[in-house]
C-alpha cells in the first residue's frame, strides 16, 4: 500500500520527495531487492524456459505481484526524473532490472501493465541521463535495442510507447554503435522499423492522434539512421513504400500536410546520399 501511495504522488508538486526517499537507505534497498527478486525468481526463469509462465499462477497471486511491480517501477520513475538522482540510479544499474520483464516473449494481457510500466521507466531514464551513464543499457547480450524492436510487434499503447522510446534510443551514440557493429543488426532494425511504419500508415485514415505521433516518431528514427553511411544504405534498400512512392498516397496525406512535408524531406535526403 505504501508503494501505491508514493507512486501516485506528483514529483513536480512535491519536488523534495524524491531526494528524501532516495536518502532512505532502507527504502531504496527494499525497493531494489524486491524488483531484483521478482525479476530473478520469475521473469528470468520464464524467459529461459525453466519455469511456468506467470499466467499459470493463481489469479490472485499474479494480480498482487503485477500491482506491486508496477508501483515499484512508478517509484523508480520518480527517482529517474530527478536530475540529481538519475546518475546514482544509473550507477546501480537499476534500469537493467526491466530487461527480463520486456524480454519475455508474450503478448498476454496479464503482462501488459508491467511491460508498460517498465518501458515508461526506461524512457524516463533515457530522458534524464547522460550518454556515458547509460552505455551499459546498449552493450552485450542484454542490449535493450532488440528488446524494444520486439516490443513493436505488440498492438495499441504498448507499440506506441515502444516506438517513442526507440526513437530516443537511436539518439544515443552507444545504441547506434551497437547497431552498426554487425550487418545483420542493421538489417534487423531497418526492416522492423519499415514494417512497423507500413502497418501504421495503413490506418492513417482513422486520424488517431497517437497513431500519427508514432508515424512521426518512426520518421525521426529513419532520419537518425540516414545520418550513418551503413544504416542509410540499408534504409534506401528497405524504405517503406509510402515514402519511396509518396506521390501515390497524396490523397491520404491531404489532411496531414506536415507529415507529407516530413516524408518528402526524408526521401530527398536519402536520394542525396
Amino acid at each position: 500500500r505504501a508503494l501505491k501511495e508514493i507512486s501516485n504522488i506528483n514529483p513536480t508538486k512535491y519536488a523534495w520527495l524524491p531526494e528524501l526517499l532516495w536518502a532512505s537507505t532502507d527504502f531504496t534497498d527494499t525497493l531494489r531487492d524486491y524488483l531484483k527478486g521478482v525479476v530473478d525468481a520469475r521473469f528470468e526463469r520464464i524467459r529461459q524456459g525453466r519455469d511456468r509462465t506467470l499466467d499459470d499462477n493463481p489469479p490472485e497471486e499474479f494480480a498482487a505481484m503485477s500491482h506491486r511491480v508496477c508501483y515499484a517501477l512508478a517509484v523508480m520513475r520518480i527517482f529517474a526524473s530527478n536530475t540529481d538522482i538519475a546518475p546514482e540510479l544509473c550507477k546501480d544499474r537499476m534500469a537493467s532490472y526491466t530487461w527480463p520483464i520486456l524480454a519475455v516473449p508474450t503478448s498476454a494481457k496479464a503482462y501488459w501493465s508491467m511491460k508498460l510500466a517498465a518501458m515508461t521507466f526506461f524512457g524516463t531514464v533515457l530522458q534524464h541521463s547522460k550518454s556515458d551513464e547509460i552505455a551499459f543499457l546498449f552493450n552485450g547480450d542484454r542490449s535493450f535495442v532488440p528488446v524494444f524492436l520486439q516490443m513493436m510487434d505488440e498492438r495499441g499503447l504498448l507499440r506506441n510507447v515502444a516506438v517513442k522510446v526507440f526513437a530516443r534510443i537511436l539518439q544515443d551514440p552507444n545504441a547506434m554503435a551497437f547497431i552498426v557493429q554487425r550487418t545483420e543488426r542493421i538489417e534487423t532494425v531497418v526492416i522492423k522499423l519499415s514494417a512497423c511504419f507500413e502497418e501504421l500508415f495503413i490506418h492513417l485514415a482513422l486520424d488517431d492522434g497517437l497513431l500519427i505521433q508514432s508515424i512521426r516518431e518512426l520518421l525521426m528514427c529513419f532520419s537518425r539512421l540516414a545520418e550513418n553511411k551503413w544504416t542509410a544504405l540499408s534504409l534506401k534498400e528497405h524504405l517503406p513504400t509510402q515514402i519511396r512512392h509518396v506521390d501515390r498516397y497524396l490523397s491520404q496525406l491531404k489532411r496531414h500536410p506536415q507529415l507529407l512535408e516530413e516524408l518528402l524531406a526524408l526521401r530527398a535526403r536519402l536520394r542525396r546520399r
